[in-house]
């Protein structure tokens, strides 16, 4: 899987966290090509976490955190997020659905995103939580609250 020029978002303890994926459909079966596909591009982001990646991480941002936070921002905040205890587990992936992205006052309403629900284990806890993935050029993107957003002009 390349990981060049994807922009996507993770989710951080304590940060509100969503990712869209774009699909044309996309089934939730334990053994579906989908769910697969979700568990390796999350393999591949939760190293990153593990190894303080912060150049693959800011790489696979969601565009519109980009555009809400700004490249150096997000770095800068996902610099100071390595947690060598990070994992995920798919336990399901749903049909596209239109997906909020809001943080900080501010919302953009992402078409075709990809609900996933995953076991998460961050900072030595483990519990479930919701993400959205949105897969553009055929790569997952994903979202996160970088701090405070860029000055609307």
């Amino acid at each position: 899987m390349t990981l060049t020029k994807i922009r996507m978002a993770f989710p951080a303890t304590a940060v509100c966290v969503a990712a869209a994926l774009g699909l044309g459909a996309c089934s939730s079966g334990e053994g579906s090509n989908e769910k697969s596909d979700v568990q390796k591009f999350l393999n591949v982001l939760d190293a990153a976490v593990r190894t303080g990646n912060t150049d693959l991480r800011v790489a696979h941002l969601n565009q519109a955190v980009i555009d809400r936070y700004g490249e150096q921002q997000c770095r800068d905040f996902l610099a100071g997020q390595q947690d060598p205890t990070r994992r995920d587990r798919v336990k399901s992936v749903g049909k596209p659905e239109s997906f909020e992205y809001a943080t900080d006052d501010q919302s953009v309403v992402v078409a075709q995103a990809l609900p996933v629900q995953v076991h998460e284990t961050s900072k030595g806890r483990k519990g479930d939580r919701n993400i959205h993935l949105v897969r553009i050029n055929d790569q997952f993107s994903y979202f996160i609250d970088c701090g405070g957003p860029l000055v609307r002009q």
